[in-house]
């Protein structure tokens, strides 16, 4: 890339230097700050919500996160406006930064911000200090940190006139609809090697590795015909249950990952590490509670080993003598739990439900011969996808980078003078 002909000192430290030609002012030398209610007219707009996509319309009667008891408070929002949520801080992982493509109502919470011109190089300014964590830092220590709109009508923002930061917005345009075209192809290839994990252990577990063994109907619908020999039972019958075991421990006495010795399970897996351990023995964990107990492609069988601690959002599974344990969780990993779910808004799988969850049971030596084939199998599947997920977190960073060295100026984009 083509750079300017010469940079100076911007005097902040995550902007660094900028052309000599631009000047750093302040937001409030171009924007204006507005909230305008929306009253009884909140009837009249579409509901919009700020989200990790951008603004999106939502639907009045989304239940999801808070909802108000009327929209007669919300402000309203108008296309080409920028919009922040600048509260709660301390979470560096929820949208920041919006330009609406709509006009519709917003949560008074969020900050709107007017300027009569084209908006999105201002939008790729606030993004930049978004993907940097800008906000987040300077927004206090507190629990509830936040910034105001004062605060952010302060925030720097360099003078340039309207034809460069047009420049740079097509630039931008462009270049991250190409990023964003990539990414989506490659999230779409993980999903379908993920589909293609989950039917070559479906294929195994219910239906064996022989293919010419006589079959019968198993019962249950999700799995289907199984080999004559094999039998059907139920979680309860194949393994112990020992959730009386599991024991939570208090936040402040847990250690972070580069100071805990043993991994701390959850409902999510390893969820911290600390410097106790309870069990020293392989042994099954599934998800008590939580989303990840409706999101299909996302585990909640954990096969848990060496010496760990487990809280009480983790069911805790041993296996008896008539399953293995490498089976039982590829098994498990399967199981429809639609039926067995609690709760609405936090699903929950209670012990008793978990007991009654059928599985299948080859002999001994075929379970086995299933895991071993299943362990190979996957672990190509497993390492296709990790290679994939690398891939997007690169070009997500490299969209990052683009954007950042674009609008302070650490190259001149095609167009500008």
């Amino acid at each position: 890339m083509e750079r300017y002909e010469a940079y100076k000192d911007s005097g902040v430290g995550w902007i660094g230097e900028i052309p000599e030609g631009w000047i750093l002012g302040r937001t409030k030398n171009c924007f204006t700050h507005h909230k305008e209610i929306a009253g009884e007219a909140a009837d009249n707009y579409e509901r919009l919500a700020l989200t990790m996509k951008g603004v999106l319309k939502r639907d009045k009667e989304d239940s999801d996160g808070l909802q108000p008891g009327s929209f007669d408070g919300y402000q309203i929002l108008r296309e080409n406006e920028l919009v922040f949520k600048l509260i709660d801080l301390e979470n560096i992982k929820t949208s920041r930064v919006g330009l609406s493509p709509y006009v519709g109502i917003v949560s008074p919470v969020y900050i709107i911000l007017y300027r009569g011109c084209d908006n999105r190089f201002s939008y790729y300014w606030y993004t930049n200090l978004y993907n940097n964590n800008v906000f987040n830092f300077l927004g206090g220590n507190g629990v509830r940190s936040a910034l105001n709109a004062s605060d952010l009508l302060n925030f720097p923002y360099p003078l340039l006139d309207e034809e460069e930061e047009q420049s740079i917005a097509d630039f931008l345009d462009e270049k991250t609809a190409e990023i964003d075209d990539i990414v989506s192809e490659t999230e779409r290839s993980i999903e379908l090697l993920r589909e293609y994990r989950k039917s070559v252990i479906s294929e195994a577990v219910t239906k064996g590795l022989d293919p010419d063994a006589p079959m019968k109907d198993s019962g249950v619908e999700w799995i289907g015909e199984i080999p004559e020999g094999w039998a059907c039972s139920k979680v309860k019958f194949a393994f112990v249950n020992r959730d009386s075991q599991r024991v939570p421990i208090e936040s402040s006495l847990r250690k972070q990952s580069d100071g805990g010795l043993y991994p701390y399970y959850g409902a999510s897996g390893v969820v911290d590490y600390i410097d106790e351990y309870i069990f020293d023995e392989p042994l099954l964990l599934i998800g008590e509670d939580g989303a990840n107990l409706r999101l299909r492609n996302l585990p909640i069988v954990y096969l848990a080993e060496g010496k760990y601690w487990v809280n009480n959002h983790a069911h805790i599974l041993q296996p008896d003598t008539c399953i293995l344990l490498k089976y039982a969780a590829f098994l498990l990993e399967l199981a429809d739990l639609e039926n067995f779910l609690t709760g609405t808004t936090m699903p929950k799988l209670t012990q008793e439900n978990l007991g009654n969850i059928p599985v299948v049971l080859p002999s001994l030596g075929e379970q086995k011969q299933i895991a071993d084939y299943l362990d190979a199998k996957t672990s190509e599947i497993d390492a296709l996808i990790a290679d994939k997920e690398r891939q997007v977190e690169l070009l997500k960073e490299y969209r990052k980078s683009l954007i950042s060295e674009a609008v302070t100026g650490k190259f001149k984009v095609p167009g500008v003078s």
